[in-house]
């Protein structure tokens, strides 16, 4: 009886301590995932000035008016085109999103979806509804334009929110961030403006376009 109640106290020891060490691992491992976190955001320094508007064209295309924008870093001006870009007919049962853009040499180009690739200037989302085949379009256009008045004192600046992959025990975290990419390096401003246990914000002042940074957010507790 003696050996039994021994053998069942090694048991009971065992599993606890084995519990614990599986604790103690699953803290070290959550630590070093929050310790040092990395990611890369896409920062766009992309707007319209005026016009640019899209509008249903001629059979089943797409007119876009006249205007100005800044983008790939150069303020650019536009001559009307009417029916400048042809619309895909829908043969499926479901709607059809696409996205209506520029890219930085100016040419409208149609992407399937609805996320704006990096490097376009989006216009409009195109709906095609479900049979849409006709010789005319039947869908809808909305705008999705960024139409900003350039200040001569300055810009409002571009913002990008990181989302943490895991959550900082407090806002007493340091990020830090190198600029991987530009349309301009030497006109990159980066300022990280606010952080939550979550998230953190960066501000990019300068007037360079398509700003890739990479980031590093580190736990100072810990390190």
């Amino acid at each position: 009886m003696r050996d039994r109640a021994a053998l069942r106290a090694a048991s009971v020891l065992g599993s606890y301590a084995l519990s614990l060490a599986k604790g103690a691992q699953d803290g070290v491992s959550a630590l070093r995932e929050r310790a040092i976190q990395t990611g890369r955001v896409y920062i766009p320094r992309k707007y319209v000035v005026s016009g640019l508007q899209v509008t249903t064209g001629t059979w089943r295309s797409l007119s876009i008016a006249g205007g100005e924008a800044v983008h790939g870093g150069f303020r650019r001006y536009y001559a009307a085109r009417p029916n400048g870009i042809g619309v895909p007919p829908n043969h499926g049962t479901t709607t059809i999103d696409y996205i209506l853009y520029l890219d930085n040499s100016g040419e409208p180009f149609l992407s399937e979806g609805t996320t704006v690739l990096e490097g376009a200037l989006p216009l409009a989302r195109v709906t095609v509804p479900a049979g849409d085949t006709g010789a005319t379009f039947a869908g809808t256009i909305t705008d999705l334009r960024t139409v900003i008045q350039p200040s001569t004192w300055a810009l409002p600046p571009a913002t990008a929110t990181v989302v943490l992959p895991t959550p900082m025990p407090s806002t007493a975290y340091a990020v830090f961030l190198h600029v991987e990419g530009a349309s301009d390096p030497g006109r990159v401003e980066l300022v990280v403006s606010s952080k939550t246990q979550n998230a953190f914000v960066i501000e990019h002042r300068g007037e360079a376009d398509d700003v890739v940074v990479r980031w590093m957010a580190v736990d100072m507790s810990v390190v």
